[in-house]
């Protein structure tokens, strides 16, 4: 859940390869609009923006008001009922979740979660005591900075990291600020067994693993997505530089072809392993695809923890996004969701995981009692249908 924002008007400012040549110009455009309150012209490169990036709550959002503002209340409205739609600024609590175990240390920032079937136990990572953790409490493994993905491959008995240096760490020092590494842990022991370097200067996020062991990595600070194949240390880079302004969560189909990115700005796209080609999934209307963390392909559906809107929710989407399912918004103690691992037909997720607490420098934010964040369970949905 590294990221990075740039903010105007409320809108956060885009840089994918399709309209980067375009950024400046639209940034120099919407502050010169907003410097000389031209309403007109906003609705003009909202409008453009919209139709380019399509299912952003954030550009909807502020084209809706810019509209209001310009005058344009009739053409406001649809926006807004699209948002209503979508399920955007909804106040109405929709959960089957049931409490699995509430994390005995505060101040975690858990991060993700993974499950170990033979030994039957969960490990949590924590960004904020850059340490993996067992869920009784104990600590499994350190960290040489805030500990990130989480990864099993059960064939090497291995447990994968990603570490890297975030401000949010307490236990990291400035000295190390953009260091990041990959780290296999013995699944047994917490022993470090590799410790692989972070091919670029970025922060190593969020991993996937395949049938045969291959890793897949995002670092959405650099906007990178690597293939690491088993037995190798050599990080492939399988995105187009410039494609991904912020790739999070990674999910593979079924066949292990095609790898789904979720990008916290754009949406989500689809890189064809074999011949590395990038695809954007275009979303019906009343779909919202920013603001997605975690990614998870079920049958025809993607599972989302969609942190980066409001209300934070989990949400259910058919795999062509023409239809969604909200499966977790608005009740006490969801807070910030996180990562979630499937396991025998339940979405076990991480509530509450206290990154709204912490301002940009790492600081707690003032009069902030300590976070408790809690492990959740909710039977999985059936598939959705195309």
């Amino acid at each position: 859940m590294v990221r990075l924002y740039s903010f105007l008007i409320g809108f956060a400012l885009l840089n994918a390869q399709d309209f980067d040549s375009h950024w400046k110009q639209w940034n120099d455009q919407l502050t010169k609009a907003a410097e000389h309150k031209d309403q007109g012209q906003i609705v003009r490169i909202l409008e453009q923006l919209r139709s380019l990036v399509p299912g952003n709550a954030r550009i909807l959002q502020s084209l809706a008001r810019a509209l209001a503002k310009n005058g344009q209340t009739e053409a406001a409205t649809p926006i807004l009922a699209e948002l209503t739609q979508a399920g955007i600024g909804q106040t109405q609590s929709v959960s089957q979740a049931r409490l699995e175990q509430t994390l005995s240390l505060t101040d975690l920032i858990p991060e993700d979660i993974a499950y170990d079937p033979h030994a039957r136990r969960y490990f949590i990572s924590s960004v904020r005591k850059a340490i993996v953790l067992t869920s009784d409490g104990k600590l499994f493994a350190r960290a040489p900075w805030s500990v990130f993905a989480l990864a099993i491959n059960q064939k090497r008995k291995l447990l994968w990291a990603t570490s890297a240096f975030v401000p949010q760490c307490e236990a990291c020092k400035k000295s190390d600020e953009g260091k990041s590494a990959l780290i296999a842990y013995d699944l047994h022991s917490g022993e470090q067994k590799l410790y692989l370097p972070s091919p670029v200067p970025g922060p190593l996020g969020d991993i996937t693993i395949n049938s045969r062991g291959e890793l897949f990595l995002s670092s959405s600070i650099s906007a990178a997505v690597f293939r690491l194949k088993q037995g190798s240390t050599n990080f492939e880079r399988i995105d187009t530089p410039g494609e991904f302004p912020s790739p999070q969560g990674l999910a593979l189909s079924t066949d292990e072809r095609t790898l789904y990115v979720a990008d916290y700005r754009l949406g989500i796209a689809e890189i064809q392993l074999e011949s590395k080609l990038t695809t954007w999934l275009k979303p019906g209307p009343g779909i919202i695809v920013n603001g997605i963390d975690g990614l998870y392909r079920i049958g025809q559906s993607f599972i989302a923890i969609q942190n980066g809107v409001h209300p934070p929710r989990i949400v259910q989407f058919s795999s062509d996004l023409k239809t969604q399912n909200i499966l977790e918004a608005n009740w006490p103690g969801l807070g910030e969701p996180n990562h979630a691992t499937l396991l025998h037909g339940s979405l076990i997720f991480i509530a509450n995981s206290g990154w709204p607490d912490y301002d940009d420098s790492g600081s707690r934010k003032p009069n902030t009692p300590p976070t408790t964040s809690t492990i959740h369970s909710r039977p999985l949905p059936k598939p959705a249908q195309r």
